[in-house]
């Protein structure tokens, strides 16, 4: 399958953009931010996931979003403005129902941004991230993460051979021998590692690892795109230049024009991967018109 332009991006820029947004969307629960990273999160997961990510949208992201606005009015009773009264004499106020759908849309916003996260960064660019700075943990991973599938197809082939065998009778006795046939095959794979790691050198000498991920001038300009964009609207959150409270009453301030500027530095900051795959994809229907 094709790569669109943001698969391409290094991963360590590719991370920095994760975590930047997580960390903005999560230090305050200020309803702009969460607007513009659910919008965001969306256009970025509907480009990189299509029919994959409506499906997890509307069949889980939406119900644990309306899930979490229905249960914050009924557990949380503060605010000035009463609404109505629940049976039990507690009441209803619009500060919940408001605090409930921010923190509902913020989950859901969470929840997108990682559907994209686990489309885009693969096992190969995790490994690669941590693989320099703990190389142990990550060896233990990346042999943890191949060898789960590996056990899992080698064990329905000896099922199925057992199956062809024995027939559908005996089903203890199969499980048992299918059982003895897993762990020695285990323990033989584990040798033949143990051995392809010694006859390869592991553990003497300085260790060299192979990448195919080069940090470009393009990757470098994003990365510093991002970071100066992330520091800028962090130190605004922190100064207090955007405020929003939910409790004992909604309000939402800012110190104009710094306020506007921090929402827009914000906003370029969660769409410059989806407007880096639309470019290109602008680009590339122009020049196949041309030809």
């Amino acid at each position: 399958m094709k790569e669109n332009s943001f698969e391409r991006w290094h991963p360590f820029t590719q991370f920095l953009y994760y975590l930047s947004v997580v960390i903005l969307v999560t230090i305050r629960m200020n309803p702009v931010i969460i607007a513009v990273t659910f919008v965001s999160t969306i256009v970025l997961g509907a480009l990189v996931g299509k029919r994959e990510f409506a499906k997890m949208f509307f069949m889980i992201y939406i119900p644990a979003s309306l899930l979490a606005v229905i249960i914050n009015p009924l557990f949380s009773h503060e605010g000035v403005t009463i609404l109505a009264y629940f049976p039990d004499g507690n009441p209803l106020t619009l500060e919940s129902i408001v605090y409930g759908a921010a923190g509902g849309v913020m989950v859901c916003s969470i929840c997108a941004l990682f559907f994209s996260f686990n489309t885009v960064m693969t096992s190969d660019r995790i490994m690669y991230l941590t693989g320099r700075l703990m190389p142990a943990i990550a060896l233990t991973l990346s042999m943890s993460l191949r060898f789960i599938p590996e056990f899992k197809r080698h064990m329905r082939q000896v099922s199925r051979s057992c199956m062809c065998v024995t027939g559908n009778g005996g089903k203890i006795k199969k499980g048992i021998a299918v059982f003895e046939s897993m762990v020695m095959w285990s323990f033989e794979k584990s040798i033949e590692r143990s051995d392809s790691m010694r006859a390869r050198g592991y553990g003497v000498g300085r260790r060299t690892s192979y990448s195919k991920y080069i940090f470009t001038k393009r990757d470098a300009a994003y990365a510093v795109l991002i970071l100066t964009m992330s520091i800028f609207v962090l130190t605004n959150m922190l100064c207090g230049n955007i405020y929003s409270q939910y409790y004992p009453y909604y309000k939402i301030d800012g110190k104009d024009p710094l306020a506007g500027l921090t929402y827009v530095s914000y906003a370029l900051l969660t769409m410059l991967p989806a407007m880096d795959i639309v470019k290109e994809n602008i680009r590339w229907k122009l020049l196949k018109s041309k030809i």
